[in-house]
């Protein structure tokens, strides 16, 4: 929001489709069940539906152009077999990029590690040299040095933001979602 806001041209990327939201949450004890009931008995083709359907509206509400979102549609879980036509479908978004951010590679989810894996390989392919990585845990402390971290105040941005997480309503029948 605060790079828009200075004019600069933001791109927002939806690798999965959220598809196991039901399965996952169960299975790793994150669904919240009673935020959960509309989706409790719908397939997962049903819930990607609604997923990709939440996102295309958050992103519009967020202010992004259609150009600057994309939705590689990914089966949620699956990220790490598509590696490869993941790093095919980034390297147009991030080949004129001065600041990626993306998620840590040291947690438990395939998704953010596998995101995590072809941004690298992307960005290394390329020989981009003058990015900026801002790199985010979702659900443990990074393992990085205390000098080379950096916390970013959201506070002038709080309300937006949390306005835009209602938009995610599959997103938030999860705990750490919620929680965050």
């Amino acid at each position: 929001m605060k790079w828009m806001d200075e004019g600069h041209e933001v791109h927002l990327v939806y690798i999965t489709d959220n598809r196991a939201l039901i399965s996952w949450g169960t299975k790793e004890n994150q669904l919240l069940k009673d935020k959960a009931k509309d989706y409790i008995n719908l397939y997962e083709d049903e819930i990607a539906k609604i997923e990709l359907k939440e996102a295309e509206i958050v992103s519009e509400t967020f202010g992004l152009p259609n150009k600057n979102v994309h939705f590689f549609k990914f089966y949620d879980q699956d990220a790490r077999n598509k590696i490869d036509l993941g790093i095919t479908l980034t390297k147009e978004i991030i080949k004129d990029a001065n600041r990626i951010v993306m998620p840590s590679d040291n947690h438990h989810h395939p998704d953010h590690q596998a995101t995590h894996t072809k941004v690298k390989s992307v960005v290394t392919e390329l020989n981009l040299k003058n990015i900026e990585f801002f790199v985010y845990a979702l659900y443990n402390i990074l393992k990085l040095p205390k000098e080379k971290q950096i916390k970013i105040k959201i506070a002038e941005y709080k309300n937006r933001l949390f306005e835009l997480m209602k938009g995610y309503k599959t997103q938030l029948c999860l705990k750490d979602t919620r929680m965050g």
